[in-house]
């Protein structure tokens, strides 16, 4: 990356649509409308020190609660262990262990993730599904999604015997999931084993041990190798549901903001995404302009919003597809399946107009 003061530029490159003066009035304006100002160290660590004197501890909840400052703060101590002991807090030996164990757990994961990379490096990639910031799930040649469990080791299962801890997230429940089994000291992962979609069960948290019959409806893997062959024969004979729908020659995904093109896969992001699908399965039909604003957002977009993110839909299915993206005078947008493009009974403009 060339650094900005060694860039080569011309203001006057472009015929002006503003008054310079005007433009660095608006400018002015927009950058005292920017975010606060940085607070330093000190201000987050005193407001630590007030709430430890008031409530005699400190937790994250707590910190957040009282709006001293969220979770990715914690970056700029260290670790929350680090803002604590700046804070003159010294949290009790159950915090400390969690706090090992979930970095533990972490790297673990990491781990796993760059193994599965290396062994399927052409079939496999991570994403992450709508509203899921911090975790990732896997997809194999671009169609079969599967959700990783790091399973941590609990002693408190109803025989008293060794065993581990399952936490299904919701999302998640209609995809094949791989469990992953660590040892008492979280530094290893002991074993593999692949199961079809959990559906309703277990609800949220599921205690297994080796040998429990729960574990006979997966497929226990030996070596990790194995895992794309075996995941699609689990899915093969699991009723999954359908990751994508086929309009014309597009598949728009059912969980995610993408759709395939050809071989070629696109990021429409939400609002593109929920436009793109109100037209699409309602192909040859003219969508209002209000009911695109509506399906796109709890709140109406502004027309010349909606007016941007129709072109920039257009530029990203290319120059062929665009055309099914029709502009139907006085009503709205119509999608256009490709073998109809010049038979269709609306009178619509050109596609390089909104």
């Amino acid at each position: 990356m060339v650094e900005r003061n060694l860039w080569i530029t011309n203001p006057d490159a472009f015929v002006s649509i503003v008054n310079r003066d005007v433009f660095d009035r608006v400018q002015k304006l927009i950058k005292g409308r920017g975010a606060p100002p940085e607070r330093p160290d000190a201000y987050f660590i005193q407001g630590m020190r007030r709430l430890l004197d008031r409530e005699g501890k400190l937790t994250q909840r707590l910190l957040k609660r009282k709006r001293i400052f969220a979770h990715t703060y914690y970056k700029r101590f260290g670790s929350a262990l680090r803002a604590y002991e700046l804070a003159g807090y010294v949290p009790p030996p159950t915090t400390v262990k969690l706090v090992h164990t979930q970095r533990q757990i972490k790297l673990l994961r990491n781990d796993l993730y760059i193994r599965l990379k290396q062994l399927f490096s052409d079939h496999l990639r991570f994403i992450s599904l709508p509203g899921q910031q911090l975790r990732r799930i896997v997809e194999i040649d671009g169609r079969l999604r599967v959700a990783v469990y790091l399973c941590r080791a609990v002693n408190n299962t109803k025989t008293g015997e060794p065993g581990w801890l399952l936490r299904v997230r919701p999302p998640e429940r209609n995809l094949p999931a791989l469990i992953c089994t660590l040892d008492q000291s979280f530094s290893q992962l002991l074993n593999f084993y692949v199961f079809p979609p959990f559906g309703g069960t277990p609800r949220k948290y599921k205690q297994f041990r080796e040998g429990h019959p729960w574990l006979s409806t997966g497929r226990k893997l030996g070596k990790l190798d194995d895992f794309c062959d075996i995941v699609k024969e689990v899915a093969s004979q699991s009723e999954n549901r359908e990751l994508y729908i086929a309009v014309d020659d597009i598949l728009i995904g059912v969980d995610t903001w993408t759709i395939i093109l050809g071989k070629k896969e696109i990021a429409l992001g939400p609002v593109g995404s929920g436009i793109l699908n109100m037209m699409a399965l309602n192909a040859g039909k003219a969508i209002s302009r209000d009911r695109l604003r509506r399906s796109v957002s709890e709140t109406l977009l502004d027309p010349h919003n909606l007016n941007s993110h129709i072109h920039t839909l257009r530029v990203k299915l290319g120059e062929e597809a665009r055309k099914r993206i029709q502009t139907v005078p006085g009503v709205g947008y119509m999608y256009v399946s490709p073998d109809k493009n010049e038979e269709s009974g609306w009178k619509v403009s050109s596609q390089w107009h909104v």
